[in-house]
């Protein structure tokens, strides 16, 4: 089980999970809880059957689409050789229990020093939404460093007007200029006050504390070529309950009701009245 996803329904109070099943399938995995510690059966979600070549379904997240009223699962797949060539796909449900066909969402390309137009790797896409019709997407460029003349294996984003883009592009490769310094997958981005704070997995140095970086809401804008990533600036990692570090990996943060947490933390009863009930599948 690697790379945890977590989304919370607010209509039936139940957290989805999903997750990557191996390092080659076609399939993500998919539970549900209503409390984090009780899971429903685990189930395979199929969603590269209907990619023609699909070698692996990597890195799957929930995400809602407010503006479809929809669940989008996304998640990266190589139809190429080896584990090369890893694009976007995104599939759309209101139930999570039937799936429309893949799309790819987001294949993003370079301009090599032969003039010449190719795709590259993308993985550990994660959406957050920023205002109206204004989405940030962050993923994982995956080239190995030095091989291009840029900075790779390290944190990018793009913004759309949906979240299925189309993604306003930057001065590096189509895309931002990074966010984090070499070394870095596995985002995670949520918004408090008015700083905007992207997590990361420094998988290079396992014990290297360099996991956040943060930038001012307020300082940021919607073109994305005005700031290129360079308001982004580190920030000091959480602490835990014995002084010691939050080591963050590929994980994912969500924001749920004050009821919710006093029922994980302190096992106060949830009393609201959901408007749906839920039934695992």
């Amino acid at each position: 089980m690697r790379d945890p996803n977590t989304y919370y329904d607010e209509k039936t109070g139940v957290f989805h999970l999903t997750w990557t099943t191996a390092w080659d399938q076609n399939n993500v995995g998919y539970a549900t809880s209503s409390d984090l510690k009780t899971w429903s059966k685990q189930v395979k979600v199929f969603v590269g059957e209907r990619i023609e070549g699909c070698l692996v379904c990597w890195a799957p997240e929930f995400f809602y689409d407010d503006q479809k009223d929809s669940i989008m699962l996304m998640w990266s797949t190589s139809r190429g050789s080896g584990n090369a060539g890893k694009e976007a796909f995104r599939s759309m449900t209101k139930n999570f229990r039937h799936y429309t066909a893949p799309k790819v969402y987001f294949a993003p390309t370079y301009v090599t020093t032969a003039n010449e137009i190719k795709p590259y790797t993308v993985i550990d896409e994660t959406l957050l939404k920023m205002a109206d019709s204004v989405y940030y997407l962050f993923f994982k460029d995956e080239r190995e460093n030095g091989a291009y003349n840029v900075q790779t294996w390290n944190i990018h984003y793009v913004i759309g007007p949906t979240p299925q883009g189309p993604w306003k592009i930057g001065p590096q490769d189509d895309v931002s200029l990074p966010v984090t310094t070499i070394g870095h997958e596995g985002p995670t981005a949520i918004v408090i006050g008015d700083e905007l704070m992207v997590y990361a997995d420094p998988y290079k140095k396992l014990i290297f504390t360099d996991r956040l970086v943060k930038a001012k809401v307020s300082e940021l804008s919607s073109d994305i070529s005005a700031y290129q990533g360079t308001k982004f600036t580190a920030g000091q990692v959480l602490k835990k309950d014995d002084g010691s570090d939050f080591r963050y990996h590929h994980g994912s943060i969500s924001e749920i009701p004050r009821a919710k947490v006093l029922q994980l933390m302190y096992g106060i009863p949830d009393q609201t009245v959901y408007p749906e009930t839920w039934t695992p599948i």
